[in-house]
């Protein structure tokens, strides 16, 4: 359902979605990219909305090398560096 959210609507229709991934903080954003459908979630907020998740992004970063090396973590940093 959130991927759809993101696909369809506009960053301003739904600043939550970012809002509550990063009010948790650096690790919950890597801990998302970890998990197998948040990992999802993180990669259509890269495509979709690019200019609105640039704190997302820093905290990928901050992992950056692990993330590569995950199993569903290595797709987000794909997306990343798109």
């Amino acid at each position: 359902v959130l991927q759809q959210c993101i696909t369809v609507m506009r960053a301003t229709s739904c600043p939550f979605i970012v809002q509550e991934i990063t009010h948790r903080g650096t690790g919950a954003v890597c801990k998302a990219a970890r998990h197998a459908y948040a990992c999802r979630v993180l990669q259509r907020l890269l495509e979709h909305w690019p200019d609105d998740v640039a704190g997302l992004a820093d905290d990928l970063l901050s992992e950056g090398l692990l993330l590569c090396r995950h199993t569903f973590g290595n797709y987000v940093m794909q997306h990343l560096l798109e």
